[in-house]
């Protein structure tokens, strides 16, 4: 039954609007549906979706007050919230689905993986690392100015975790254990782009058919795997979803923007409400970090071409609203 948390109940039924979307596939409108929904989207993630509750015994009561817990903990900020962190574990659940990833992976690192995603950006302020080692804010002083939201997501996804109510790891032996936290460690670290280039160069260095067989390349992969996630916003096959969030993420940026100018500080760049082109920001967003990572993993998993092309039809579609008001300003 319902498993009353912090106040909230898990949901009774999914909607129609749920029914009609499967959990598995790239093409997904999140928009169409409630918060609610989203839970109960999530829960088929690790259910039906790749057998994960059955194959590591997860109570089912603590797995649904684990996803209430990390929805609990995701801040009302334009971006970085609640289906933001949907979007990227239903982006990732696309790739072992309908991508075929799936068949790759090993239990512990599929559900490594959504976990990660899930938490990767748990509690998230809304102002990114560089305003918080500039503001030199407790969180910068608790990691030493190293990839420090990064480190607090996932020590919060492990504090939530640690609640025996919601420990989904309650049935697994210590080994899996360890390994479980290793990569979920592994995974949210990786997605502080400050790291990029770096990952870059990892997943380069793979080799297409050798990889399976070696511990750290399989980690190498994991990583990827949660980045490209976190950069799905441009790689589904409808635009309207690429506005909608590269609307959400400028509302963001614009609003440490402001915060920094009060401050006397210098504006990060993408975050001038006054200079900020929102058409030319995605398009250098998609050639410059999307385009690259995707085309590097796709060397290890041809299937993901599929979003390759749809970046690229969304760079496009970019560059033609860009160009429209150019003419207009003309």
């Amino acid at each position: 039954g319902a498993t009353p948390l912090f106040g909230e109940r898990w949901p009774a039924a999914a909607s129609a609007a749920r029914r009609a979307q499967r959990v598995g596939a790239l093409q997904f409108d999140q928009f169409a549906l409630s918060d609610d929904d989203l839970l109960l989207c999530l829960y088929d993630m690790f259910d039906a979706e790749h057998g994960l509750v059955a194959h590591f015994d997860v109570p089912p009561r603590n797995l649904r007050r684990f996803l209430l817990a990390v929805r609990a903990r995701y801040r009302q900020v334009p971006f970085h919230n609640f289906r933001h962190a949907f979007n990227v574990t239903q982006a990732a659940a696309a790739f072992l689905g309908e991508l075929g990833v799936g068949a790759a992976l090993r239990p512990v690192e599929k559900l490594a993986l959504l976990v990660a995603c899930v938490c990767h950006d748990l509690d998230h302020p809304g102002l990114n690392n560089a305003f918080q080692t500039q503001a030199r804010t407790q969180l910068a002083l608790r990691y030493n100015d190293a990839s420090v939201l990064e480190n607090h997501h996932c020590s919060m996804a492990f504090r939530i975790l640690a609640c025996d109510a919601c420990d989904v790891c309650v049935n697994m032996d210590d080994d899996t254990r360890r390994t479980f936290r290793k990569h979920v460690v592994a995974c949210i670290i990786a997605t502080d782009l400050a790291l990029h280039k770096q990952y870059m160069e990892r997943v380069a260095a793979l080799d297409a058919e050798r990889w399976r067989d070696d511990d750290a390349a399989r980690a190498t992969v994991l990583a990827a795997l949660v980045k490209c996630a976190d950069l799905c916003n441009e790689v589904r096959p409808v635009h309207a979803l690429s506005q909608r969030w590269a609307a959400a993420v400028m509302t963001e940026f614009f609003i440490q923007g402001d915060l920094e100018r009060e401050r006397g500080w210098q504006v990060s760049p993408l975050m001038d409400r006054a200079k900020a082109s929102t058409p030319k920001g995605q398009v250098g967003f998609i050639n410059f970090l999307c385009k690259p990572l995707y085309v590097a993993v796709a060397r290890i998993f041809p299937s993901l071409n599929a979003c390759v092309r749809n970046l690229e039809r969304n760079a496009a579609e970019w560059q033609r609203i860009h160009d429209a008001a150019e003419a207009d300003a003309d």
